[in-house]
């Protein structure tokens, strides 16, 4: 029987998106100055419905994406969140 090939290991990241702007990446500092500046709200204890996109796993890292809904001044804003992690090295998924 032939050997699992192993896929590489992942460069990790967490980025942020606006869809009502239609921002590139944001990271997270960005995403909070982005809501304070263009969309008024108050980042201190800031809260949001987050909804569930897709989760992947790999053998080597897991992935998500997040649908966020943040209440503003002047309505919702809708975000995305996308993010990617490596799996630690005794985690038992990258033998499954």
């Amino acid at each position: 029987m032939a050997k699992k090939q192993k896929s590489k290991e992942v460069e990790p990241y967490n980025h942020w998106f606006c869809d009502d702007c239609k921002t590139e990446a944001l990271t997270h500092a960005e995403m909070i100055k982005h809501l304070s500046e263009k969309h008024s709200c108050e980042t201190k204890g800031l809260k949001g419905k987050r909804s569930m996109l897709m989760h992947m796993d790999g053998d080597t890292w897991c992935a998500w994406q997040y649908a966020w809904e943040i209440k503003s001044p002047n309505g919702v804003v809708k975000l995305q969140n996308h993010t990617r992690n490596r799996r630690a090295k005794d985690d038992m998924m990258r033998y499954a």
